[in-house]
């Protein structure tokens, strides 16, 4: 039988949609390898989401096309249908967009296409199977598209309208992920969205999250991927401030601190409403890692408003920050901002004190935390030192020596310098 290589750029749901076809694969006879040169059969799975995405999916491509030249190579997601054609011009045999997934596996191995519907794009997509994923942290798509069209954003032209997937279906996965999987991580393309095309729009993201913990009993831990402030409601503050097996981490995508250039992006909120928010949160679940996007240099931003946005970021106490330079993407709203643009030596100088932040404030999360007990998931054994790293409920990666440990053991560390992974 062949052998099949599984690759993925970008974000989280992208990871899950390439692990869907392990287990048909599998089924029939197939056997998975880690080093493309060895495969038969290649998929990948890439991103649009930035310019530089773009870049690292073009690379990709040829890169294993290179490594692999008789392999049959098909290149899927966002790069794609931003694109249409482009993965074939780098050497792709074959390209499948957003959408029609269940198409994939005949794709991939060259296989006649059976006449079926045509998919709807205002529907969720269910998957034929259930995904088969090798990490102990297991991802549970729930949601795919966005409806907000954020001027910067290219995601709801190539991933089309929210949907939300039915919640037995989710449910479903669950309790199969559960029983081999520590900790679950419900990731969608916008989560907060999750419920709202769904009957009277009752049933949300926090409704899922709740019943999935009644309906996985063994799970150690449910993580949330990123999310909007618009998806914290009022059971949600339940769950934190009730639930331990909710993990105590929440990425609140930011992107500015600025009114002025919040409102010129598009977002559904202020400063203001965006502090309220995570103050809430963190009322809900003292010590709870805050973790956030921001995007420095978008066009129409002021010295001022970069001070805005330092000021937020420092009153939210951030744990963490990922900063992004603001890169134009053709068919967005932003790109008719040339005239306000930023210069490219602003945008480094602005990413570079945003990082200092960013780093400063993760020293003082990390110090806060010192002699705290944190209860672990055991990951890997480093082969050099012999100890074992996991992540927190907070996602500290923290070292753990002892006799007898295995890979998924959940073990209590008090944290420490010592024990602080790099």
């Amino acid at each position: 039988m062949a052998k099949f290589y599984l690759d993925a750029l970008g974000c989280k749901v992208n990871s899950y949609e390439a692990s869907l076809l392990r287990g048909p694969l599998e089924a029939m006879g197939h056997t998975e390898t880690g080093d493309p040169k060895e495969a038969d059969y290649i998929f990948l799975n890439a991103c649009a989401v930035t310019s530089r995405s773009v870049q690292k999916g073009r690379q990709r491509i040829r890169k294993l096309r290179r490594l692999a030249p008789k392999a049959r190579l098909l290149v899927s997601g966002c790069f794609v249908a931003a694109a249409p054609g482009l993965a074939k011009e780098l050497g792709a045999d074959d390209e499948i967009a957003t959408y029609g997934r269940n198409e994939a596996l005949s794709r991939l191995l060259g296989l006649p296409l059976e006449k079926t519907a045509p998919y709807r794009r205002e529907a969720y997509e269910e998957p034929e199977n259930p995904s088969e994923q090798k990490d102990l942290r297991a991802y549970l798509k729930v949601q795919d598209g966005c409806s907000r069209f954020c001027s910067y954003c290219l995601i709801p032209y190539l991933r089309g309208p929210s949907r939300s997937r039915d919640p037995e279906h989710a449910l479903h996965e669950a309790e199969i992920l559960s029983q081999t999987h520590p900790e679950i991580v419900v990731t969608g393309i916008e989560v907060a969205f999750y419920g709202r095309d769904l009957g009277d729009g009752s049933y949300r993201l926090s409704s899922l999250l709740s019943d999935i913990l009644k309906r996985c009993p063994d799970l150690k831990r449910l993580r949330l991927s990123s999310l909007e402030e618009g998806a914290i409601d009022e059971k949600m503050l339940e769950l934190f401030a009730h639930e331990p097996r909710l993990a105590s981490h929440v990425h609140l995508a930011l992107q500015a601190g600025s009114d002025h250039v919040l409102s010129l992006m598009g977002r559904p909120y202020d400063r203001a409403k965006f502090l309220a928010v995570a103050n809430r949160i963190k009322a809900a679940r003292p010590g709870i890692a805050l973790t956030t996007d921001v995007i420095v240099g978008f066009p129409g931003e002021t010295e001022e408003d970069f001070e805005d946005t330092l000021d937020l970021c420092r009153a939210v106490g951030f744990a963490e920050m990922h900063v992004f330079p603001y890169s134009s993407r053709p068919g967005t709203k932003a790109t008719r901002m040339k005239e306000k643009e930023v210069p490219f030596a602003v945008k480094k100088e602005r990413e570079k004190r945003l990082l200092a932040l960013s780093k400063e404030l993760r020293a003082d999360f990390e110090k806060r935390n010192y002699g705290v007990e944190k209860e672990i998931i055991l990951e890997e054994c480093e082969a050099k030192s012999g100890c074992w790293l996991g992540h927190s409920s907070d996602y500290l990666l923290i070292k753990a020596s002892g006799a007898g440990l295995k890979r998924g053991d959940v073990v209590k560390v008090a944290y420490s310098p010592e024990n602080q992974a790099d």
